[in-house]
Formats: C-alpha cells, structure tokens, sequence
C-alpha cells in the first residue's frame, strides 16, 4: 500500500511538472489552442444581431469612416509623374471610366480636354480643375478621381485603423484585418463582407474568418485583390438582405461610384 502511494504521488509531480513546464514555452504545452483564443478573444462569438433591426449605429459608423477616408484621400498625397489615375464622369446618359498614367512631364492626356498638367495637386484640387474644364463640353460632369486606386485595398467597420491600404503580393484577408488591427471585442469574423470588382455589378462575398481561428479551416481566407473593400461587421448578418439595404448600399455606392458626391446626402 505504501508503495502505491508513492508511486501515486510521484505520477502527480510528473503531471504538475510537464503542465507547468508547457506554460513556460517547453515542449509540453497543453494550453496552446486556449492561449491563442484567448489572445485573439473569439472563444465565442459576438452576440447575434436581430433580425428586425435596422443597423442605424452600423450605418451611421460606416458613413462616418468613409467621409473621414475621403478627406484625408483628398488632401493628404500630391500627384506625382508615374501615378496612375482612375477618373470617371458622366456624359450625357453614359457613366465614361478609365485609368490614366502621369508623364514625366506631369501630364495626363483625356478625351476632349487634351494634354492636361496635373502634378503637385492633391485629388480634390485635380478633381475640381478637371470638372471645370470638362464643364465646358459637358453638363454636369460630377468628375471623380482616384489616385493609384488599382494598388490599394480599403477597410472599415469594427477596425482599429479604417483606411486605404497598399495591396502586398499574397495578402490574406485575415491579414488584412490583423494590420488593420480589427476591434476584438466588437467584430464578428463570421460574417466579413469583402467586395470585388468596381463595376455596376461589383461580387459580394460573405466570409467566414472566425472558423479558421476556431477550426483552423482556411477556405474563407482568401488572398486580397486591389481595388478589394473590406468591410467588418460588429454583429452576425442574418438577414442580408437588410444589411444590404440599410449599410451597405452607401458602401457600393461608395465603391462603384467613386466616393465624394455619394456621401454629400447619405442621412
């Protein structure tokens, strides 16, 4: 009996010791999988939203992000020679999209208008001289214009940091989000909204980020592509179709239309 008591009390150091051994970075570590949940806090999900709500605080965020991204894009960077510009304008009853390269000379060449020097103005200085003078062949133009567009992706929601950002090669989503330092304790990873494609038809993907940290399933993870608009939400979406009219409407107005005269009248 002795001897069995022994023997069980020494099972037991063994055990405290290998615990305590794999806390400490040793090759026992038992508590890896709950030390990374609790890092990234998603051993639960955010609570589910309604489906009867309206998403007016979601929206109200969203639109504020937006016009914030807007002005520090207008103000912030200068047009310099090899910058690519995507500048679009309505003609008539048809919406005229294209992209434009600077010269050397700080020139760019557009229908109508000619070889037209843009260099040292920031975009909305370049936007408004460029629909004044197509105002002159035009009726109401409502020129926008972005700068180096085709390299960029943007982010907002439930983000640390809501902007643009330069596309890297092999950028994952959940990358994206960690550089964006995603809002742990409001964002739902279940549900984040990645739109692809700035046209009138642009693709909606709805992914799931959350079953990677949970389940380790990368399918969702997708690489990022520029021109990608990432948009993370502070609850599950049930219905979509309410998301869609309520929030994310004024981000694809926003992102096929090109920004500054979509957010002069969102509520």
């Amino acid at each position: 009996m002795k001897n069995k008591l022994q023997n069980f009390v020494i099972i037991l150091s063994l055990l405290f010791c290998a615990n305590s051994y794999g806390q400490q970075g040793g090759g026992f570590d038992f508590y890896t999988l709950e030390h990374q949940r609790a890092i990234l806090n998603e051993t639960q999900s955010p609570p589910p939203i309604d489906d009867k709500t309206d998403y007016g605080q979601e929206k109200d965020s969203v639109i504020g992000q937006l016009k914030v991204i807007t002005e520090n894009e207008d103000t912030t960077n200068k047009i310099v020679p090899g910058d690519e510009l995507r500048i679009s304008y309505n003609d008539r009853s048809k919406k005229e999209k294209a992209i434009y390269r600077v010269s050397e000379k700080g020139e760019i060449f557009m229908p109508l208008l000619g070889s037209t020097k843009i260099t040292d103005l920031n975009r909305k200085q370049a936007r408004e001289m460029l629909n004044s003078m197509l105002q002159e062949y035009i009726r109401n133009p409502e020129l926008e214009l972005d700068i180096n567009a085709e390299g960029k992706y943007m982010l907002i929601g439930a983000v640390g940091a809501p902007g643009m950002y330069k596309i890297k090669p092999g950028l994952t989503l959940m990358e994206a989000l960690l550089d964006g330092h995603y809002d742990r304790s409001r964002a739902n990873l279940n549900s984040v909204i990645v739109i692809r494609g700035q046209n009138t038809k642009p693709t909606i993907m709805r992914l799931d980020i959350h079953k990677m940290i949970k389940r380790g399933d990368r399918t969702d993870n997708i690489v990022l592509k520029p021109g990608d608009l990432i948009h993370v939400p502070t609850s599950f979406i049930h219905n979509f179709n309410i998301f869609k009219d309520a929030v994310l409407k004024y981000v694809l107005d926003y992102y096929t239309l090109g920004g500054g005269n979509v957010l002069k009248d969102a509520p």
